[in-house]
């Protein structure tokens, strides 16, 4: 709620956006579409499966504990659990961050795992001791969107901030 009547007072320029409904005066532009993967430790229990079956995934990850991102929504929070949304029958939360950024660490000191974008999964075992596995399904894909207001639509700074945005993710 706050981001959107910071993007119509001016506090802020631009946002990113998980696919969704808009108010009338709000644009946007898709930036491309993300899937969940699964991150491990290297050397985890379940690094190197690969799986074809969504429900012998669950159970094998629901016998980990996980750790989930924490995001706002509406005037209080939730948490992001992707394992729930597939399936899994019970709550197997160890605990929630509110950053992606700091997950490697966490995964790569124990034998939790977590469901991230599979972009940044994949950016994040570049530099660090984790493994992504693929889900087998992408049942939970989602849509990344620049959003503006209306404000701001015509201005030719903003236009170049856009333009080098949706330059930036077409070669990623």
């Amino acid at each position: 709620d706050e981001t959107l009547q910071q993007l119509e007072s001016g506090a802020l320029d631009l946002a990113l956006y998980v696919d969704g409904d808009l108010p009338a005066d709000f644009h946007y532009r898709d930036l491309f579409i993300d899937h969940y993967a699964l991150i491990v430790r290297r050397g985890h229990p379940l690094d190197g499966r690969s799986y074809t079956d969504l429900d012998v995934f669950i159970g094998d990850v629901a016998d980990f504990p996980q750790i989930t991102a924490r995001y706002p929504q509406g005037r209080g929070f939730a948490n992001d659990d992707v394992l729930k949304r597939l399936g899994a029958e019970h709550d197997h939360v160890a605990f929630a961050t509110p950053y992606f950024s700091n997950a490697p660490a966490l995964i790569a000191q124990s034998d939790h795992v977590m469901l991230i974008p599979k972009r940044m999964a994949q950016a994040f075992a570049k530099y660090s001791p984790i493994s992504v596995i693929d889900l087998p399904t992408q049942q939970e894909s989602f849509q990344y969107r620049m959003i503006w207001h209306e404000r701001s639509h015509r201005d030719q700074g903003q236009k170049w901030l856009r333009e080098q945005i949706l330059s930036a993710c077409s070669h990623s």
